[in-house]
């Protein structure tokens, strides 16, 4: 595989993650006015809803962690440039700093990434359970 059609594989690759970012964040934000239209003519407190405050939790933070994700990843493209640059220049004194910075730009990346699917799923797990408990108990 020459150099080119592997730099434009990798370039399709962040294009269609950053992608997938925005999809996660727009499933994120339907889930919580689903939610709360769902809730809106709840009238009686009961212990039931507790699963739904946990559910609309989960969607928020995993919405604020894609955030935090799009930031992430932009640094570490900002770094991954910067390394480039000076790897190009043979300053090896910036690119060793550009590689650190890289390196923890990019586990935050990651992080952020594992935590924000985590998120997703456990409001999912918990907006179904919070119907379940509904409809058993109603």
């Amino acid at each position: 595989m020459n150099h080119n059609s592997e730099n434009e594989l990798i370039k399709e690759l962040k294009t269609n993650q950053i992608k997938f970012v925005y999809f996660i964040l727009g499933i994120n934000l339907a889930c919580i006015g689903f939610i709360a239209n769902l809730s809106m003519d709840i009238t009686v407190i009961s212990c039931f809803l507790f699963t739904l405050l946990l559910s609309i939790t989960s969607f928020l933070v995993s919405t604020l962690l894609g955030i935090l994700y799009l930031e992430s990843f932009n640094d570490s493209l900002i770094w991954e440039i910067y390394k480039k640059r000076t790897k190009s220049v043979k300053d090896e004194k910036n690119f060793l700093q550009a590689s650190q910075n890289f390196e923890k730009s990019s586990e935050a990346t990651s992080q952020y990434w594992k935590w924000m699917i985590r998120a997703l799923y456990m409001g999912i797990v918990f907006f179904v359970l919070w119907r379940v408990l509904e409809i058993l108990f109603k």
